[in-house]
Order: structure tokens, then sequence, then C-alpha cells
């Protein structure tokens, strides 16, 4: 009944939180601090950072000291959670935070740790304790004969578990006698290990004992084998100048990584664009011809001012308009603007911005492309692959996509085709691009104007104007909460975030508990629109889950960032927006649900691959009646979306244009691959431009147009 009310309190303006905000100031005059964890200024990330590594220095004397057995695995996942949940927490505060100040002290204790995470990484007395500790476990588990069919189920996962470790060490002295990965093709029965450590333990492996063999469960093993390679491709089997130069790479790497996304978000660099309408006619009119340029002019201007950032000035000559080139005006712009020259315009000039990051994606590929050279391959992809990815072979992953091109394309084509026709029943004056040969057919800046056409089309007249009553964030989040609550029995709580947790107005807190009260994290939920605010939506962790040595285990905490609901009036969700919301929710309850021994394994901390099958399965939840109908309800009258509506959005917003979403998935995919493979320096001697246009071409069902267009693509870092 308490939440129901809140939803009530919060239903006619998501930005009305800030009253709230205000409020709950007075009622926590301290409060929990920033993201619960009795952060009260920005000096405490500082303050946290220094005790972290005091901890660590602690937990170091403790693995050194402890014998070779699961012992230290257990003591580095304690030292890993000690310096994540300090380091998480700022890097999360550095890229939310609307607060400067914050935003530097994070920033410090995120280099600050960085720099000792990399001390800790090139341990050789860790390193070895550990692989003794993995080397024990395997002589002992491979000499006892004792463990078939009347062992234990236990001692059962330890033998299957011991041959994972077989093969992993086999491919390690596989790989021994050279570092060129050059060589590991398409038909190889397995990746091989492409790390060449020269470690070798003095002593010969140890037996263990039965408790200490026991000790060994098969997460134990998973985490004993991971950590061992994390420390591997940190360089620890280097020479001691080439691992200092690997951390210097890997510093750089992150920090131009860090600018290229900061870029994404700040004005000044993303610049605006001028868009002039003559005083004798009209640049940007309906899709309908008008008798009037006056009234032309009008409809223009207010189509123009309903976008976030505009500002306009006027002269005898005519009138001129500046959009931000942010990625929500352009988005915008290239889905409602009916004039094509206008969205040509925009097109171009975001494709031109920020000028700054085409600089540093060279940068963040060439300092990669030796990072992986260092450890012996042939390309930051095989480097990036191992050990994190399902797939683990760049060859296999890269003839996957070129398959998927190849069955997506067809599927594209006949899209594209129904595009055309769209266009073509549009007035050429309206929707014809300047300078280009063919100007009729449909260019890139088309795509979402005219697949907007079509979903209304298919929706009904007026399907905009019906849906706005059923998305509203409030009725949105409490539909989901009662999804969960069926399918999995978790009892979501959402109110307001107090003041002294929250880093901006608005910010919701998501508790998670169990039917029987237990909880089992929070998730912040910071999603109305902001200037600066952190491109796209993603979802960070803050606080891992793990065992406790006590037997309790560690609620995690996350924040959900998206970027909704620009302009003004109560927070109404698109249905895009509505996809994207509960496919990052998704990841939240993926963690949240996720229950491990230790938070290496956690969640989110999966296979690359795997991490986003959970928050794909969720958006199912927006294709299925069923499922949908609990979300989108009536603010006022709480009746679910009519099922007739209900029905003509899965089609239009699921199935329509499918194939051409999925071909740009694809063409990203293979650039990202080309920007990190074998000749990742040759894309950056010949522009990474010219190399997107050659990769993307053979396998794209729209004109290419040149242009420096990843530098807008934070996914490609």
């Amino acid at each position: 009944m308490r939440t129901a009310s809140l939803f009530r309190l919060l239903s006619p303006n998501c930005r009305g939180v800030k009253l709230l905000h205000q409020l709950s100031t007075a009622i926590h005059p301290r409060g929990n601090g920033l993201f619960g964890l009795g952060i009260h200024r920005p000096q405490c990330f500082v303050d946290r950072a220094a005790d972290a590594r005091h901890r660590c220095q602690s937990l170091i004397a403790q693995i050194l000291a402890s014998p070779a057995d699961a012992s230290v695995v257990q003591l580095m996942d304690d030292m890993s959670d000690e310096l994540c949940r300090t380091y998480d927490a700022a890097e999360a505060c550095r890229n939310i935070h609307m607060d400067q100040e914050w935003k530097r002290a994070a920033t410090k204790a995120c280099v600050d740790l960085g720099a000792y995470i990399a001390e800790v990484n090139n341990h050789s007395g860790i390193y070895s304790k550990l692989s003794s500790a993995m080397s024990n476990y395997q002589h002992t588990a491979n000499s006892t004969q004792a463990f078939s069919a009347e062992s234990s189920s236990s001692e059962k996962g330890s033998i299957v578990w011991s041959r994972a470790l077989d093969t992993h060490d086999a491919s390690s002295s596989s790989s021994s006698s050279s570092t060129d990965c050059a060589g590991h093709g398409l038909g190889s029965s397995a990746p091989q290990q492409p790390f060449a450590c020269t470690h070798t333990n003095t002593q010969p492996p140890q037996l263990l004992s039965d408790r200490q063999l026991r000790a060994f469960c098969p997460e134990t093993v998973m985490v004993g084998i991971q950590l061992k390679l994390d420390m591997e491709k940190a360089g620890i089997h280097l020479p001691l100048e080439r691992q200092a130069r690997m951390q210097e790479l890997m510093n750089a790497s992150h920090h131009f990584a860090a600018k290229f996304n900061a870029a994404l978000v700040d004005p000044g660099q993303l610049g605006t664009v001028s868009i002039t309408q003559p005083s004798s006619g009209v640049v940007a009119s309906s899709s309908s011809s008008s008798s009037s340029g006056s009234s032309g002019s009008g409809r223009w201007r207010e189509r123009m001012s309903t976008l976030s950032g505009f500002s306009s000035s006027s002269s005898s000559s005519g009138s001129t308009r500046r959009l931000p080139l942010d990625g929500s005006t352009v988005g915008g712009v290239l889905a409602q603007e009916p004039d094509a020259r206008v969205r040509q315009l925009v097109f171009e000039a975001a494709g031109k911005s920020p000028a700054s990051n085409v600089e540093l994606l060279e940068q963040i590929i060439l300092a990669r492309s030796e990072m992986a050279s260092l450890v012996g391959c042939d390309s930051y992809s095989r480097y990036k692959a191992w050990g994190a990815s399902l797939a683990q072979d760049p060859e296999a992953i890269h003839a996957f996509l070129l398959q998927l091109a190849q069955e997506v394309k067809p599927i594209a084509d006949g899209e594209l085709k129904s595009l055309q026709a769209i266009k073509d029943r549009q007035p050429s004056e309206a929707l014809s691009g300047h300078g280009i040969q063919g100007a009729h057919t449909v260019k890139p800046w088309d795509v979402d104007y005219l697949m907007t056409q079509a979903r209304n089309a298919a929706g009904g007249a007026g399907m905009n104007r019906l849906l706005r009553g059923y998305t509203h964030l409030p009725v949105v989040l409490k539909g989901f909460a009662k999804i969960m609550e069926q399918l999995f029995g978790l009892a979501l709580t959402i109110s307001p975030a107090p003041s002294t947790e929250a880093w901006a107005p608005g910010v919701l807190k998501c508790e998670a508990a169990l039917s029987d009260g237990s909880s089992v994290g929070t998730v912040f939920l910071d999603l109305c629109s902001r200037p600066g605010k952190f491109p796209g939506a993603v979802t960070f962790p803050i606080r891992c889950g793990r065992q406790l040595s006590n037997g309790e285990y560690q609620a995690p905490i996350m924040a959900l960032l998206a970027d909704f609901g620009h302009g003004h009036g109560p927070l109404q969700l698109t249905m895009r927006e509505l996809r994207t919301l509960v496919h990052e929710l998704g990841h939240c309850c993926h963690n949240l649900l996720s229950r491990t021994k230790y938070q290496h394994l956690w969640g989110t901390r999966c296979a690359q691959d795997m991490v986003e099958v959970p928050s794909h399965l969720w958006e199912h939840f927006v294709a299925d009646p069923r499922t949908l109908r609990l979300m989108a309800r009536h603010h006022q009258t709480d009746d679910p979306l009519p099922l007739d509506l209900c029905n003509k959005q899965v089609f239009s917003y699921r199935k329509m244009f499918s194939g051409l979403e999925l071909q740009q998935q694809v063409l990203l995919s293979l650039v990202d691959q080309a920007y990190h493979g074998p000749r990742a320096s040759e894309a950056v001697q010949q522009g990474t431009g010219l190399a997107w246009e050659r990769v993307v071409e053979p396998h794209t069902s729209l004109p290419t147009v040149s242009g420096e267009w990843a530098r807008g693509y934070p996914l490609l870092i």
C-alpha cells in the first residue's frame, strides 16, 4: 500500500521528485552517505582508497604466509572485493555525479587504486603462491584414485574440475615454446593459451589433505584459474621493463577511453549545428505541402523548439536555428524531422563530432594492439577473448559474424525496399538530400524517420497519442515489480533515494528482497534526462555480491542510468525507451539473483558473450502482451493497454525492421573486430573512417557515407 501511494505521488512529474529530494534532506540530515555506503563528502573516496590499500597489504601478508591451498583463492577474492568496493563506487561516481568536486575526488581515488591494482597484478609472490596452490590441487586430484564411484558429490566435482585445470595447463605448456598466436586458426580443435609464462615453481607440487582437497569446490577451481590468467594477462611473466611498459599501456588505454566517453557528454566538444531557413522559403516543412510559407515557418519553429538545447536568431535573410549535437537531440531530429535536408545536415554534423575522439580512438587501438603483442597475442581481440568469452577464438567470432551478416542481408534488403516505398510517396522537395547522387533513394539519415512513419502507420492513426497515458514511469516500474514477484518471488520496493545517498535530483532507490524479507540487493534508478548526463543506458556495479565468512551474503548495490523523458512534463516512456529500460533491468536482476561464493564470478562478471543473454531475455517482457500489459497501464484508471494496441505495438517495435536493426549490430561488431584485430595498426594508418567503410560496405543494405563514424560509439572502446 505504501508503495502504491508513493507511485501516485510520483506519477504527475518525475521532476517533482526534487521536492521529495529536498524533504528527505530534512528527514535524513546525514543519512547513509552516497550509494548508502557512508560516503558523506568527496574526500571520503580518497580516504577509502588509502584504507583499502592498507587492508590489502595485510591480506597480501596473509597470502604469502598461508599454505598453498584453497585459502589462497579465498584471500585473493577478499582482496579483490576490498579494492572493488572502493574502486567501483568511485568509478560510478566520477561518471554520474553532478558535482565536479565529487567527480574530481572519485577520479583521484580511481587513479590511486588503479596504480595499486597494477602492483598487485604484478606481485610475483602472490602469483607464485597461487600457482603452487593450483598445482597442488591438480597434482592431488590426479594422484588420488580413491575418488571414483564411491566419492562424494563434492569430490566428484573436484575430479571433473581437475580435468578443466588439466586442459588449461596443457594449453599453457603447448604455447610456452612460442609467443606467436598467429597460428591459432579456425580449424583448431580448441583455443590455445596465448600467454607464455616464464614463472616456474621451485618446489614440486605437494599432496593436499582430504580436507584441503574438499575445499576446492568447482567454483574455487574456476576462480583460481581465472585469477591466475588475469595476472598473466597483466604481464606477470614478462621481464621487468616489459611489465612496466604493459602497465603504461593499460593506464593509457583506460585514460583515453575515459576521455572518449567524457567528450560524448561535453557540450563544448560536441558542438552545435546551424540550420537556416531562408526568408523566401521553408527549409523544413511538414510531409504535406503547404500553400503558405508563414504557416510552414511556424510549424518548423515549433518542431525545433521542442528539442533540448534549441536556440534561435533572426535576420532579414531568414531564421537560424542552432541544435546541440548530443545523442538525444540528434536521435530526435533523425526520427521526427520530415525534411531530409535538415536530417542530412544534422547527420553529417554529428559524424564530425566530437573532433577529439578520432585521435583518442586511434591511441586506444594502438595501445591495445601493443598490449596484446607484449603477452604474445597477434591481436587485442585474442587477448580480450581468452578466458573472458565463450568463443575464445577471434577467428571463430569473425566467421560467425560474417555468416550472420550474409544471412541477415536479404532480410534487411527487403525491409529497405519497404522504406523506399514510403519515401517514394513523400514530396520530393521535402525528402531529397543535397549534393548526393540519386538523392531520392533511402539514405542513412532517412532510416529512423521512415521507420517511425512505418511504425505509426502500422499502429494506426493517433497511436502515439493513445499510448501516452500508459507508459508513465512510476506505473511501468510498478508493473515490472509485479512481474518479478510473480516469476521469482522477488519483492521490489521503490522510493525516492535519500538526498545523502543520491548524486542528482530524481534518483529512485529500488530495494529487492525475497518473500521472507531477506535483502538481495539495491538498485539506484537515475532515469530522467539532464544536461551533461552519461550517454546511453548503462548499469554500474557499486558493490558485488559474495558469500561472507560469517555465513551471511553481501547484498549487491548497483546504479542504472538512462536518459529518458526529454523536454518538460511527466516522464512518459516511448516504446523504445521501455525496451531499453527493461533490458537494463535484466542486467540488474541477473546481479540481484546471482548467488556466488566469490565476487569474482558474481552476476554480470561472466563471459562477455553470455552477459547479454538475461537482458535480451528480459526484453521479451515488452514483446509479450501478457507481460507488456502489466507494465503499460493507464496512470489514472489503471486499465491495461488495450489488447489491439498492445498487439500492434509488439508487432511494430519487435518485428518490424528487425533485419535492419540486427544488421547494424553485426556491422558494428565487425568494425570492432577490425579495429582490434591483427591488422589494427593498418586501420589507424589508413584512417579509422576508411577502415569502417571497407568493413561495412560489402555487408550493408544502405549506401555508405564517408566519415569518422566510430567517434560516436562508446561501445567500440
